[in-house]
């Protein structure tokens, strides 16, 4: 006798078959940044654009330690531009003493 194959079986590595359903796996949804550069793809914008909007995404999202930025609103957004204008703000007021030595003069 000949057995049927379930070509989901075969798409998604045999998973519904153990999980004794029969039901297609769902696409995923692609990731944040993955969207992110394809938006920006779309756009026709530079690669380096790309680069630079994919890392302040990144930069927002680890200082809100991994939450998505779904889940963020206004104040999640002013506390990232706060603590950014205060940092390059201290940096321009107090900068950092310049590591070679000035020169003497003898006159």
């Amino acid at each position: 006798m000949m057995e049927t194959v379930n070509a989901f079986a075969v798409i998604d590595g045999g998973r519904s078959i153990k999980n004794g359903t029969s039901t297609p796996p769902t696409a995923q949804k692609p990731k944040l940044l993955d969207q992110v550069r394809q938006a920006i793809r779309t756009r026709h914008y530079s690669d380096r654009t790309e680069k630079a909007y994919v890392h302040w995404i990144k930069r927002f999202i680890f200082f809100h330690s991994k939450r998505h930025p779904i889940e963020m609103g206004e104040a999640e957004i002013g506390k990232f531009l706060s603590v950014l204008g205060n940092r390059f703000t201290c940096e321009r007021v107090h900068p950092e003493p310049s590591p070679q030595r000035p020169a003497i003069s003898l006159s």
